[in-house]
């Protein structure tokens, strides 16, 4: 039970994490602090082993034009783009183009094929959630066949 509430800390604590980002440039009035805000996102999690939770964020700054190789990841994965527009694609989904305020979730092992900044002159923020049970890496390359 006690990893269970644990688990569900450490979510709270990177949701609002991500609220805090959003909210940049915004009136802080006490006023406005004062009133409750809707969730800017919400994403069921797949089934995780409560006795070795793990939440990481990260930081990943695209410049002009840069993608990553195609990859996966074994843990879930939420998004939000902080500066700029990404192209996304999923194998075996279209691809995307979430702009900056935009959140968006991976499941587990899915292949992420596409994760590009769309400008040729402005770089791209995304502020990265990863939910994990487990030790390894937060990204492995895969090898698409397309050469």
């Amino acid at each position: 039970m006690r990893s269970i509430a644990r688990f569900w800390q450490l979510i709270f604590l990177a949701i609002a994490a991500l609220a805090l980002c959003a909210q940049t440039g915004a009136q802080h009035s006490p006023a406005a602090r004062a009133k409750p805000l809707p969730p800017m996102f919400t994403q069921a999690l797949p089934a995780l082993d409560g006795h070795h939770l793990l939440v990481d964020f990260l930081e990943l700054n695209y410049a002009p034009g840069q993608s990553t190789p195609p990859h996966t990841h074994s843990c879930p994965i939420i998004a939000h783009i902080a500066e700029g527009a990404m192209r996304v694609q999923i194998q075996g989904q279209p691809a995307h183009i979430y702009k900056a305020g935009d959140t968006f979730y991976e499941a587990p092992h899915g292949i992420h094929l596409i994760a590009q900044n769309v400008s040729q002159k402005n770089p791209a923020k995304v502020l990265i959630f990863v939910v994990c049970d487990h030790p390894g890496p937060i990204a492995l390359p895969v090898n698409t066949g397309s050469h």
